[in-house]
């Protein structure tokens, strides 16, 4: 990725919040991070999108800050999340790319450089929820062209087909409207898919849906897109296998999913890159609120024991699925053959 594209451009940066006080916590952390480690980004306008009602409170923190809120009204059985909600501001908004943000993400460094001028920008999940088998029938059913693999997960270094995290993305304004139609309609061919046939994924993976209709959307269907640099959305739950890291590797965007204590404050990354920047983002947090830091510690030993068992559940399922996907592919090719070997 070419990091010396057009500084002129203009960036509009944006959230999708619930009204519930728990949230303000982490846009507050979300629009401080921009503001302070941001770089050519730190002075860009930022929309929290609130739904249903903007709470007083964040109206009040968060102006203060530099953003703007505005109400929005829920996604009610349309589609993937409210985060679709950021694509309507190409209609009010004067800007040329949208980086749409989950709130569990901060920001570290300038993104600038790192997001693509005309195609949507989306990182490769950090684990591919399906085989290649279960790709394959999904793709059957949804009569569309199986793509091959054709990048590495984050964490496991596997190659998939084109599968996304959608907590950070980058949209051309001119691909807003098309984008949110897009995934709107892979959403309901998705869900449809899985509502008619239960069985065809296995039931632990349904809850993969709006990830797997991101990816129908953007490897599917007519926008342009590039996968960005784990730079630009670098978990800090999981670790990051070497296959997504280069030389060069500095992490610009944290997305933490949760891991914060308490305060507010990061724990300690899973990787050694993310460590000075989340030491960083907490100091920063803590000058702002005017609250004790006392350095990185990590996720309590209770949280520690319960995502390690989450991995271990994770490469078992995906071991399972893998074998599955050997069997099934042995089943296949015996079923097209007519008939079965001796002695089964």
């Amino acid at each position: 990725m070419n990091r010396g594209i057009d500084s002129h451009r203009k960036i509009l940066f944006s959230c999708v919040s619930e009204s519930d006080p728990e949230w303000l916590p982490r846009v507050q952390n979300l629009v401080l991070s921009l503001r302070r480690f941001g770089g050519s980004c730190k002075a860009a306008p930022f929309v929290v999108n609130y739904v249903d009602r903007v709470p007083p409170k964040a109206a009040s923190v968060l102006s203060e800050m530099g953003a703007e809120t505005r109400c929005v009204a829920p996604f009610r059985d349309r589609g993937p999340q409210n985060k679709l909600r950021m694509l309507d501001l190409h209609d009010s908004f004067d800007f040329d790319v949208l980086v749409a943000l989950d709130c569990d993400t901060v920001v570290v460094g300038d993104p600038a450089p790192l997001i693509p001028p005309a195609a949507i920008g989306a990182k490769p999940v950090d684990y591919d929820p399906l085989t290649r088998r279960d790709w394959r029938r999904l793709n059957r059913i949804l009569n569309i062209t199986a793509s091959e693999p054709a990048m590495h997960a984050t964490s496991t270094g596997r190659k998939i087909p084109p599968c996304f995290n959608s907590g950070v993305l980058t949209v051309p304004r001119p691909l807003c409207e098309p984008f949110q139609q897009d995934w709107l309609c892979a959403h309901a061919q998705v869900t449809g898919a899985l509502g008619s046939n239960s069985q065809l994924i296995p039931r632990h993976l349904h809850f993969f849906a709006d990830q797997l209709s991101l990816a129908l959307c953007l490897a599917h269907t007519r926008l342009d897109f590039v996968p960005l640099l784990v730079d630009m959305n670098f978990p800090t739950h999981v670790p990051v296998h070497g296959s997504s890291l280069s030389g060069n590797t500095q992490p610009v965007i944290l997305q933490y999913h949760g891991a914060v204590d308490e305060q507010g404050f990061l724990y300690q990354p899973r990787s050694p890159l993310a460590k000075d920047h989340a030491d960083a983002f907490n100091r920063a947090r803590a000058s702002k609120l005017e609250i004790d830091y006392h350095g990185l510690h990590s996720r309590p030993r209770w949280a520690r024991l319960a995502q390690a068992t989450a991995d271990r559940v994770w490469l078992m399922l995906a071991s399972r699925q893998r074998l599955r996907s050997i069997l099934g592919d042995g089943l296949t090719k015996v079923g097209r053959g007519g008939s079965v070997p001796r002695g089964t």
